[in-house]
């Protein structure tokens, strides 16, 4: 009966025929593609399975590479599900973007108040390259997912405001743990939320005072799991970072506006940049895959070459892309471009 009086509700009927669309663009992926792989996804794997065989945290020479959340995720669900951990991890990818679309929704109605554009804006998101993610073997789906839970509880959640921010700063770090990239989205989120808070507010004294300490809240979590994780990685490896992963990102990233319109990027004599022209030569800015395999040519000839650690080809990619970042703006574009293809 319960169920019933839900459904002849407008709010009930809304959210059972939103959970079928679902429910049927989900089945529809896993039976026309199954759960897809792509070059990272061995990488999330191997980790579990090394956690699973030594039941401690791996050696620095594969744990540099990522931080352990996904690789954990991956894990419990071969310990529950066996065989099937496959299936078992798509079902909970695809759960939590139905629990985030919900969210988005709420977002949406406190933001505009309009019921169908926070409609159009939930399912503009579950139809999105989400769609695609929540059938891929990597962490963005989840990623994705935690930092849309984590607005909602500041916007949404109907308890008191230290909680909220407490809440969601629980969830960022937890979030950080499967993408340690987390830590530079605490500012436009800190923007975001200051700005989408300060809506409701009538005491702007009070409300301003409020704003600040929850901020200060939600961004220790993350703050301090970072300072834990470098801590550790110095003290057991003489690596003070939380991995040294990085590296690979900002290589391809820089790929595709050296490729395209700066060759002039790597044109220096340094023999980085050398090596640099010398790998990354004869394939399309926009081809990922093929960019992917350069990279991990260059850094092994960074290391053999070179003589560098992993730490410091981490170091090197990052300040040769905030220095394109500084001196060809235009780049930017094409470096935004990267992140989305």
């Amino acid at each position: 009966m319960k169920l019933v009086r839900a459904i002849g509700d407008y709010k009930g009927a809304v959210l059972v025929i939103s959970l079928l669309l679902f429910i049927l663009s989900r089945v529809a992926t896993y039976l026309a593609f199954g759960l897809l792989e792509s070059g990272d996804s061995s990488g999330y794997v191997e980790f579990a399975d090394m956690i699973l065989r030594d039941l401690a945290y791996p050696a620095f020479d594969l744990y540099n590479t990522r931080v352990p959340g996904y690789s954990s995720v991956i894990l419990l669900h071969k310990l529950l599900f066996g065989d099937d951990w496959r299936l078992a991890l798509y079902i909970f990818q695809c759960s939590l973007t139905f629990i985030s679309s919900v969210c988005v929704y709420q977002i949406a109605q406190y933001l505009v108040g309009k019921r169908w554009i926070s409609f159009v804006s939930a399912l503009s998101y579950v139809f999105s390259i989400q769609m695609f993610l929540d059938s891929v073997i990597l962490v963005d789906s989840i990623y994705t997912s935690l930092l849309i839970i984590s607005i909602w509880l500041v916007l949404c959640l109907k308890v008191n405001w230290c909680g909220r921010y407490f809440l969601s700063g629980i969830v960022l770090a937890i979030a950080f743990l499967f993408r340690e990239s987390m830590l530079y989205l605490l500012f436009p989120i800190s923007v975001f939320l200051s700005f989408a808070a300060w809506e409701n507010g009538k005491d702007r004294m009070r409300k301003g005072v409020q704003i600040a300490a929850g901020l200060a809240i939600l961004v220790a979590p993350v703050l301090s799991l970072n300072e834990l994780f470098k801590d550790y990685n110095d003290k057991n490896y003489g690596i003070p970072a939380v991995t040294t992963g990085g590296k690979t990102v900002y290589w391809i990233a820089l790929s595709t506006p050296y490729l395209s319109f700066f060759p002039e990027i790597f044109a220096g004599d340094d023999p980085v940049d050398r090596i640099y022209r010398e790998e990354i030569k004869g394939i399309s800015p926009w081809d990922v895959y093929a960019a992917t395999q350069k990279v991990f040519n260059l850094n092994s000839r960074l290391k053999k070459d070179l003589g560098y650690s992993e730490y410091e080809i981490s170091q090197i990619a990052q300040r040769k892309y905030f220095e394109v970042l500084n001196r060809y703006p235009m780049a930017i574009g094409l470096i935004v471009g990267f992140n989305i293809r």
